[in-house]
């Protein structure tokens, strides 16, 4: 990647300088080629292959639009999808497929050759890809009228605050607020995002970027590592993971909210979730939601038996780990889910428990959801394991197949130079924790009450955790996680 962090802050320092000052169509001629010029800077090549999938997808919603032959218009949606689906698995899934492929003939005690292949994953494919299949497929559904220009519908796929780590917006929600860019009816910056911002911040540098550090030395070699400290480095990746991606699109929604954007919610208290359905409505939500509504329902949703409704969701959920990498724990980590929002489905009221009042009705909600929080980490050491011997080595320590060597343990945590950091950590998590658990609000709702106090109130508060963020930022931060994917 070309852009360093500085380079990221000289970014948005020339962009917020010269944006405000534009009007009319030049603020959007400009947030398109500003949005393209950011991810130019990843890598050149890699644009262009955004702006084909941008030109390819304009025009075929455009076909279809202008299209009453229903014939046509399966085929002209059906070629959208199966492009812009075989270019993420060519770069996405490529060696994938190849490297199994040549395990599988090891496996055999046959004689595979395989090509050399050396594919780079363009930042962002997974994310922008399905955003744009969604505006195809909605304009052939005549769930939205097409983009009135090109440019619109490119500033649609190419938006930089949320272009390469979400969250996934819909055509029927951000197109509109582009086309409004320049004219009289564009909304005025809300500076709600400058608490949006400072609070990303914060999540990135002060948390997860510390808890990697962690999470890095105690998955590094897990057949050797105890199981104590593999339970302190899954709650640490489970924090990680977490504070990194829900800062990203922290910093995303109020980026957007300064241009004028509502970018929707991506998380919300997601570790207060007390069932599998509850907690995929609080996590990653625009993609949880976009499986529902372009995988799910399609695949004929809870429309049938329900053998063929759990099929749909089991078959969802797998899609969707993969959809997080080409790799077999992702894979292994869809089907962890899918198999509890199996167990779950089959459960009295759907696993939904009725809200009891009273000291014992707050004992029993909280008692649900640290069991299901434990059960989201377990998931996430699959989702952290680097090949699927780790997993074995993972879990048979985290459940006392090996020594507990406390010494070693206590060794994993000093070599990780993050002891007395760790401390802090722990107690702030746990209070973060406790507000989550009581009022069950994402950074969206805990923003929107903070703009009740003063504007000096306002004002210091953003310094101050500003402040505070570069003061214990990491000497070398690393990528947000889901830049990855």
């Amino acid at each position: 990647m070309i852009f360093t962090s500085a380079q990221f802050v000289l970014f948005f320092i020339a962009f917020f300088t010269v944006y405000p000052a534009l009007k009319g169509q030049n603020r959007k001629h400009f947030l398109l080629l500003s949005s393209w010029v950011f991810y130019g800077c990843f890598s050149l090549p890699f644009l262009l292959l955004l702006i084909a999938t941008t030109v390819l997808d304009y025009q075929i919603a455009g076909w279809i639009s202008r299209s009453d032959d229903a014939r046509r218009r399966r085929l002209l949606i059906t070629g959208s999808v199966v492009a812009n689906l075989g270019v993420l698995a060519f770069f996405k899934y490529c060696n994938f497929f190849v490297d199994s492929a040549v395990r599988l003939s090891e496996t055999l005690g046959l004689s595979f050759a395989a090509p050399a292949l050396h594919i780079v994953l363009p930042v962002g494919i997974s994310f922008y890809t399905f955003q744009s299949m969604s505006y195809t497929i909605d304009v052939y559904r005549r769930r939205m009228s097409k983009a009135r220009t090109f440019e619109d519908f490119a500033l649609y796929v190419a938006f930089f605050p949320q272009l390469v780590a979400g969250p996934i917006e819909r055509g029927h929600q951000l197109v509109a607020q582009v086309q409004r860019v320049g004219t009289s009816d564009e909304p005025a910056p809300d500076f709600t995002g400058f608490l949006l911002i400072a609070m990303g911040v914060f999540k990135k540098v002060v948390i997860a970027d510390h808890m990697a550090v962690l999470v890095d030395a105690t998955y590094a070699h897990p057949e050797n590592t105890p199981g104590p400290a593999l339970w302190l480095g899954t709650y640490a990746f489970a924090m990680q993971i977490y504070f990194d991606f829900s800062g990203y699109s922290d910093i995303a929604m109020g980026l957007g909210r300064l241009l004028g954007f509502d970018l929707m919610q991506n998380f919300r208290a997601p570790y207060s979730a007390e069932s599998p359905s509850d907690f995929w409505r609080r996590w990653h939500i625009s993609l949880s939601t976009w499986l529902r509504d372009y995988l799910y329902i399609p695949l004929g949703g809870n429309r049938g038996t329900g053998l063929f409704t759990s099929r749909n969701l089991f078959l969802t959920m797998l899609l969707g780990g993969l959809w997080h990498g080409a790799a077999w724990n992702y894979v292994l980590w869809g089907a962890f889910h899918g198999t509890l929002l199996l167990v779950w489905r089959f459960l009295p009221n759907g696993g939904e428990a009725r809200p009891r009042p009273g000291a014992l009705g707050l004992f029993l909600t909280g008692l649900r959801r640290v069991l299901f929080f434990h059960l989201i980490c377990l998931g996430w050491a699959l989702f952290r394991a680097s090949s699927l011997s780790d997993c074995g080595s993972i879990f048979s320590g985290l459940f006392g197949l090996r020594d507990w060597d406390l010494a070693a343990w206590l060794k994993v945590v000093k070599a990780s130079g993050e002891g007395p950091y760790l401390a802090f950590m722990a107690a702030s998590m746990v209070a973060l924790v406790l507000v989550q658990q009581v009022f069950r609000e994402g950074t969206v709702e805990l923003a929107n009450r903070a703009m009740k106090a003063p504007l000096a109130v306002r004002v210091f508060g953003v310094c101050i955790v500003l402040y505070v963020s570069m003061l214990l930022a990491s000497e070398k931060p690393p990528p947000f996680i889901y830049f990855q994917f």
